[in-house]
C-alpha cells in the first residue's frame, strides 16, 4: 500500500457502509448513483434495496477503542553500555518551549487523596491528604496543571515508534491467560514420580462427596481413594470394606462450589498407561498458576498443598507442529472447561518473533527511546538527557461537573481475536502457544497445533467522540449501575490552555528531529494523556512556540552560556521516521463525526454486556471459530458487526 493509500485526512470514513474513502450516494429518491464526494451523510442501499441511513447502519456496528500500530520487522538499533558515552562530537543542547491546549475533557488525577464516590479531583499542587473529610471538594482546584512525567510517557510512547525503539512497557508477570475451547481429559499425577497417568472421569453426587468427607473426619476430600463398582450399565459408586473383582481404586476430585451443583468427579485410574513420562517444571509451574487464579476449589487447594502422592487432575497435550520444532505441550487444571496459563510470554513472543522487540537490558544493549528517555535495566540503568517540567497553570481552565467516569478495566490479553494475528486461514480459535482447526465441524472433532504465534502491534487509540458527558452526574446516582467499580472526577474541559518545556543535553540531531515531531506529530493531529482514552477523553494538542540551542563560548576569560533560536524545520527525520509517521497520522488524527461516536467496546445489541459479545464472537464449545477479528490500522473497513 502506498504512502497515499495509508494516509487519511481529517473527515475520511472507515466504515464498512462504505465501498471507497471518496464514494457518497446521493440522497436523491429516484436514484442511488454513487458520486465523487469527501463528504459521506447519505443514505445508501443495502443488498435488499431497502434504504437505511448512515446513522441507523452505524448503530449497529462499532469501532474498537484500541488498534495496533505494526512491529517493525527490523530489530532495533541497539547499543551496548559500554559505548554508549564515547562519542559526544555534533551534540546539542537547549530547550523546546510548547503551548498545550485541551482538545477533549481531560482528567489527570491528584492521587494524594481519593474521596466518596471513588472521586479524585484534578492534579494540581494541593495535598488533599490533609482533608479529612470524605465529602467531595466543592470547588474545581485553583491552578490546575498537568505534571511533566505525565508528558514524559505521553512523548515516549510517540518516540518509540517513530524509531522501532522497543516496546518498553509490558507486563511481564501477567501471564497470557485464556479459556480453553476444548474440555480436557482426566488423568492422576504421580507426584513422587512426576508421571502423568491415563484416567477417566465418572460422576458422584455431591451428597456422597459430603457422606464421604463426613465419615473420614478429613480436611478435604480431594484425592481421597475411593472404590468404584462398574457393570454393564456403567460406573457406580459404592463404598467397599474390601476388594472384589470388577472395581477399580479412583480418587475424589471435589471442584468449585456453586448453586444448585449436583455432581462432583471421581477419577478412576489407569496407572498402566502413561501420558507423559516426566513433568518438567514448566508443566506444574503452569497448573499452579491456573490453580492460583480460581478463587474457588478451596478442597482441592489443601490436597495440593499436602503430602498427598496421587492427585486427579484434568489435561490437553498439544502434539508439536511438524516441522515446527516447538515440543509437546501440556495443561494441566483441577477443571474439565478451564482456563490456560501458557508457556509465551509477552517479552518471549517480542523476542523471538518480532526481531527482538522486547523491553531493554544490560546484555542486549539500549534502543533509542531508551538511550535518550533512560531506563532501569538490571544493574546498569541509564540516566535520562530529556528533563520535561510540570505545564504551567492553565490560562482558562473550566471544569466539568464531577461525574462518573465509563467503566474502565485492565488490559486483556485473553482477547486474541484483538491482541494476536491470525495463525492462518484455516485456523478457528488462537492462543499464546497453540491454534485450532475444526475438522468436520459439528462433531466435535478439534485439531490443536502448536505455532509461534504474533503480536498485532503496539496498542494505540482512535480519536473517538468525547463519551464523559453522557455519564450521569454524582447526583443522579441513583440511576447508575456498578457503582462499586466506578471511579468519579472533575475533568478539565476542551479549549483549555497552558505552556512547559522541554530540556535537552547532550543529544544528536537526529535524536532531536525525532522528539520534536513526537511533540508535535501531524497538523490535524492530537496526543492522548490521562484517563479515559477509551472514551474520547484526554486529547490535547502540543505545538512547539520556540526552539533554543545553547552552547558553551569563552567571553573575557569566562564560560558563558549562549542562545541561539533556531527552527524546528530544519530537523529532518530518516526514510524510517517517515514511514512510520504515516501509522501515528493514522490512529492521531480525529475521526468523522459520525465514526467518531461509532467507537465503543463491543456489546451484543441484544445484552448490551462486553462478555456477551466476545462469547458470541467465538462459537461454541462443540465448534469453537472466531468469527470476527479486529482490523489492521491501514484497513479502509475499521467496524464491526455488534452481533
Amino acid at each position: 500500500m502506498g504512502k497515499k493509500d495509508r494516509k487519511r485526512a481529517s473527515g475520511t470514513s472507515f466504515s464498512d457502509m462504505f465501498q471507497s474513502m471518496d464514494i457518497k450516494v446521493s440522497k436523491d429518491v429516484g436514484g442511488s448513483k454513487p458520486v465523487n464526494s469527501g463528504n459521506n451523510k447519505s443514505n445508501i442501499n443495502n443488498n435488499k434495496g431497502k434504504r437505511i441511513t448512515e446513522k441507523e447502519d452505524s448503530e449497529k456496528k462499532f469501532i474498537n477503542p484500541y488498534t495496533f500500530v505494526p512491529i517493525s520487522k527490523k530489530e532495533p538499533e541497539r547499543i551496548k553500555f559500554e559505548e554508549l558515552y564515547k562519542d559526544s562530537n555534533g551534540k546539542i543542547d537547549g530547550c523546546i518551549e510548547c503551548s498545550l491546549e485541551t482538545k477533549s475533557s481531560v482528567f489527570v488525577p491528584n492521587t494524594s487523596r481519593t474521596f466518596e464516590c471513588g472521586f479524585n479531583d484534578f492534579f494540581s499542587y494541593e495535598d488533599l491528604s490533609k482533608k479529612s473529610e470524605r465529602a467531595i471538594p466543592k470547588e474545581a482546584p485553583k491552578y490546575p496543571r498537568i505534571p511533566g512525567s505525565e508528558i514524559r510517557g505521553m512523548v515516549r510512547s510517540i518516540y518509540e515508534q517513530l524509531t522501532d525503539s522497543c516496546l518498553s512497557v509490558i507486563d511481564n508477570e501477567n501471564l497470557a491467560v485464556k479459556r480453553s475451547p476444548k474440555p480436557k481429559v482426566a488423568g492422576v499425577w504421580d507426584r513422587d514420580t512426576d508421571i502423568l497417568y491415563e484416567a477417566e472421569r465418572r460422576g458422584i453426587s455431591i451428597e456422597n462427596v459430603n457422606e464421604l468427607k463426613r465419615n473420614s473426619g478429613a480436611e478435604y476430600i480431594t484425592a481421597s481413594e475411593v472404590v468404584v463398582e462398574y457393570n454393564e450399565r456403567g460406573y457406580k459408586y459404592k463404598i467397599l470394606s474390601e476388594t472384589i473383582d470388577n472395581v477399580e481404586k479412583s480418587f475424589v476430585l471435589k471442584g468449585e462450589s456453586f448453586p444448585r451443583k449436583r455432581k462432583d468427579s471421581v477419577i478412576v485410574s489407569k496407572l498402566d498407561k502413561v501420558v507423559k513420562n516426566k513433568l518438567t517444571e514448566l508443566d506444574k509451574n503452569r497448573f499452579k498458576a491456573v490453580l492460583d487464579r480460581y478463587k474457588g476449589y478451596e478442597d482441592y487447594k489443601k490436597a495440593y498443598n499436602s503430602a498427598i502422592r496421587y492427585l486427579p487432575v484434568f489435561y490437553e497435550k498439544v502434539k508439536d507442529n511438524e516441522g515446527a520444532n516447538l515440543g509437546d505441550k501440556l495443561y494441566m487444571s483441577p477443571a474439565m472447561i478451564t482456563k490456560e496459563v501458557f508457556e509465551n510470554t509477552i517479552s518471549e513472543i517480542l523476542e523471538q518473533n518480532h526481531f527482538k522487540h522486547q523491553p531493554c537490558n544490560a546484555e542486549t544493549g539500549f534502543c533509542p527511546a531508551c538511550r535518550l528517555f533512560g531506563t532501569v535495566a538490571n544493574e546498569k540503568s541509564i540516566a535520562s538527557r530529556l528533563r520535561f517540567t510540570d505545564t504551567e497553570v492553565f490560562e482558562n481552565a473550566v471544569f466539568d461537573e464531577p461525574r462518573f467516569m465509563p467503566i474502565l478495566g485492565m488490559p486483556r490479553y485473553s482477547s486474541t481475536e484483538f491482541y494476536l494475528q491470525k495463525p492462518g486461514n484455516n485456523a478457528a480459535m488462537w492462543n499464546y502457544d497453540y491454534y485450532t482447526v475444526n475438522n468436520n465441524e459439528g462433531n466435535g472433532k478439534i485439531q490443536q497445533v502448536t505455532y509461534k504465534p504474533h503480536l498485532k502491534g503496539r496498542k494505540v487509540y482512535w480519536q473517538g467522540a468525547d463519551k464523559l458527558s453522557k455519564e450521569n452526574c454524582l447526583n443522579n446516582q441513583g440511576k447508575m449501575k456498578n457503582l462499586k467499580i466506578r471511579s468519579a472526577c472533575r475533568s478539565l474541559k476542551s479549549g483549555a490552555k497552558t505552556k512547559f518545556k522541554v530540556y535537552f543535553e547532550d543529544i544528536s540531531k537526529e535524536e532531536l528531529a525525532a522528539l520534536l515531531c513526537s511533540l508535535t506529530l501531524g497538523t490535524e493531529c492530537n496526543h492522548r494523556i490521562g484517563r479515559g482514552k477509551p472514551y474520547g477523553m484526554g486529547a490535547i494538542k502540543v505545538n512547539i512556540e520556540k526552539l533554543t540551542i545553547r552552547s558553551f563560548v569563552f567571553e573575557e576569560g569566562k564560560i558563558c552560556i549562549k542562545e541561539e533560536c533556531a527552527d524546528p524545520k530544519g530537523y529532518s527525520l530518516s526514510s524510517m521516521e517517515e514511514k512510520n509517521k504515516e501509522y501515528i497520522e493514522l490512529y492521531s488524527t480525529p475521526l468523522s463525526k459520525i465514526e467518531a461516536a461509532m467507537v465503543d467496546y463491543p456489546k451484543s445489541l441484544q445484552e448490551q454486556q462486553i462478555f456477551k459479545w466476545f462469547a458470541n464472537n467465538r462459537g461454541s464449545i462443540q465448534t469453537p471459530k472466531i468469527k470476527q477479528v479486529l482490523p489492521d490500522i491501514i484497513d479502509k473497513v475499521k467496524s464491526l458487526n455488534q452481533n
